[in-house]
């Protein structure tokens, strides 16, 4: 039997979980920000469980942005992609 990479799951927002809950969902570009920095933050855990060989399960990743901020600010997928280009690391799979 051929031995599995190991899974992690991870959450996010992960670092600013309590600023975001306190935000007014409407204030949709102030969410980007507050979601962009979670992401931003949680890059380098990703990118080491991602080098060691680990299969890594997210929640949530800039997709969600794209639908929940991106739509009703008027902002394109590119535009948000291009916002976390410096951090973002493109998913093998998205559900």
């Amino acid at each position: 039997m051929q031995d599995r990479p190991p899974v992690v799951f991870m959450r996010q927002p992960a670092h600013f979980r309590k600023e975001i809950g306190e935000t007014d969902p409407n204030n949709w570009l102030r969410m980007l920000y507050l979601f962009m920095r979670d992401r931003e933050m949680q890059h380098s855990a990703l990118r080491g469980y991602l080098d060691q060989g680990h299969t890594v399960i997210l929640d949530r990743y800039y997709h969600s942005s794209c639908v929940y901020q991106g739509i009703p600010s008027g902002l394109s997928d590119m535009e948000i992609k291009e916002a976390h280009a410096d951090f973002i690391i493109d998913p093998d799979l998205t559900l």
